[in-house]
């Protein structure tokens, strides 16, 4: 891996690690490796894939469902001169390869060509990275070394990492955040600390590895925030060693800034702002006690060094007749997408002289002169730090075939995440018998939906049949309020509302309240209040 005379990722980190070769670079799963063992690892699997064919300008698909090995890997591509294309098995590889086009594909350490004969990138490009979504609607970034680093330098100079800090990398590597969480804790001589896939979904391993580990700086989604807050105890988190919590990627909201100032009172809690195609961070700013007495969602922050930020018109005229589209112009923006030139052409543009991206992000200037986020220009939510694509919802709920058609919305409200909510119009003779739950006719003139057949078949028998409740006399008038305690599917509270009589149900489990309360519709059972 010899020196560069121009200045790349790999260059950078080769700076770092002669400066620092004994200090702790990585910490993976099966072991550690410092500055020095890391880039010599570097330089060996480039050399490897060197013999294989690997030469500068191609572009290499990187198979990241294993993330330490593919963590070498995409940093040897980039050691050889190219530009890694990571691929998730999750996330329909053949559909983005087959856009994407790389040169060749690397899995294993093994080297395999797949569109040799396209045309090398150029312009220093490090990586293409896919827009988060489904992957027939995902975006292809090519971004450069030089923004890479660039945005980097930048917001450092906000969030202060030093080779004392030791950091999460969190992101799957198919996600543009992974860049920023392993290149700017290395680029400043701080330790990465590779969570694996376990860590990454089980809260309770991801404290224990935050506090085993000594992490100091969480780089992560609100979402994720908000569920170590739910399901851990503060004092756990309290007695963590965090000192810089870093949020990007989703609306942020105040009640979880508050709340995280008010677990780690001493930490510093930034909100961060960016996209794939600003090649992460634009916008960022420290949360302080006067940005978090409102509700609602945080602010964009201020422009990283060197950046600027904008609201520019609709080309058509927003719902609520005040927002515009967020736009980001500097020397951190992508150079713009692989092989889609429309897209290119609409979200890349040139205007009195300065080149902006337009996000498609919707924003407005609040009362306090802060540029907050509104919504989006296009069918699309930010959920869980991915862009979900509303129009691919609608489709896939399409394709069932009791659905007629399908709607799905965002819904927001103060101080929660996002969440999609959809409507679906049935096709004639589907409106039941095609639901989650099969629709059981029973005697009696009843219509039900039920969880398990044989337990239903035993209450029918005990309740319809046998009577087993009326035995001893027991009479229920017609004036009476019977209280169903744990009411199961509704079926006692149905035999008691065909006399007329008042009934108070409770059922406890949410799932089978759902059905109770969807029998007690279907059978018109308006004596019952289901509580």
């Amino acid at each position: 891996m010899s020196d560069r005379a121009s200045a790349d990722l790999i260059a950078a980190l080769q700076t770092v690690a002669r400066a620092q070769p004994e200090a702790c670079a990585l910490r993976l799963p099966g072991g550690r490796l410092t500055y020095g063992q890391m880039t010599e690892r570097i330089r060996g699997h480039a050399d490897a894939l060197r013999e294989q064919g690997l030469t500068p300008g191609a572009l290499v698909g990187v198979d990241v469902s294993r993330s330490v090995p593919a963590l070498l890997d995409l940093l040897a591509v980039m050691a050889c001169g190219g530009a890694y294309l990571p691929l998730d098995p999750a996330h329909d590889p053949e559909q983005i390869t087959g856009r994407a086009k790389p040169h060749f594909l690397l899995r294993d350490a093994t080297l395999v060509a797949f569109a040799p004969d396209e045309a090398p990138i150029t312009d220093g490009i490090a990586y293409v990275m896919p827009t988060s979504g489904t992957a027939a609607a995902s975006k292809l970034v090519e971004v450069p070394h030089q923004a890479v680093l660039h945005n980097l330098a930048a917001l450092n100079q906000l969030t202060e990492i030093t080779p004392e800090d030791h950091c999460l990398l969190l992101a799957p590597l198919s996600f543009s955040s992974s860049v920023r969480q392993l290149f700017l804790p290395l680029l400043h001589g701080a330790s990465v600390v590779v969570a694996d896939e376990t860590q990454r979904q089980d809260p309770d391993a991801l404290l224990a590895l935050i506090a085993t580990e000594h992490i100091t700086s969480l780089d992560t989604v609100p979402s994720l925030l908000t569920l170590l807050a739910d399901t851990q105890a503060p004092a756990a988190l309290a007695a963590t060693g965090l000192i810089r919590i870093m949020a990007a990627s989703e609306p942020i909201p105040a009640a979880l800034a508050r709340r995280w100032t008010t677990l780690l009172p001493e930490s510093r809690f930034f909100a961060m702002y960016g996209l794939t195609e600003t090649v992460g961070i634009a916008a960022a700013h420290l949360v302080t006690a006067s940005a978090l007495t409102g509700d609602g969602y945080l602010p964009i922050g201020n422009p990283l060094p060197g950046t600027h930020v904008a609201l520019h018109p609709q080309e058509e005229e927003p719902g609520d007749g005040r927002s515009e589209v967020l736009a980001v112009s500097g020397p951190g923006l992508a150079r713009g997408y692989r092989y889609q030139q429309g897209e290119q052409d609409t979200r890349f543009v040139t205007r009195e002289g300065r080149r902006w991206h337009l996000t498609g992000d919707l924003a407005r200037v609040d009362e306090a002169g802060r540029i907050v986020l509104t919504g989006r220009a296009d069918h699309q939510v930010k959920m869980a730090g991915k862009l979900v694509d509303l129009n691919a919802v609608e489709a896939a709920l399409r394709t069932h075939p009791a659905v007629l058609e399908a709607v799905a919305v965002p819904l927001t409200a103060p101080d929660q995440d996002p969440r999609i909510h959809a409507a679906v119009q049935l096709r004639p003779g589907h409106l039941i018998d095609d639901s989650a739950h099969p629709l059981r006719h029973l005697e009696a003139q009843l219509r039900v939906l039920e969880a398990n057949p044989p337990e239903t078949t035993h209450m029918y028998e005990e309740i319809y049949r046998h009577r087993v409740y009326e035995r001893h006399g027991i009479v229920v008038p017609s004036d009476a309020t019977v209280i169903d305690a744990g009411a199961n599917i509704g079926l006692f509270s149905l035999s008691v509302a065909q006399r007329a009589a008042r009934v108070l149900a409770f059922e406890p489990c949410p799932p089978t309240y759902q059905l109770c309360a969807a029998n007690l519709l279907l059978n018109a059972a308006a004596t019952v209040q289901l509580l």
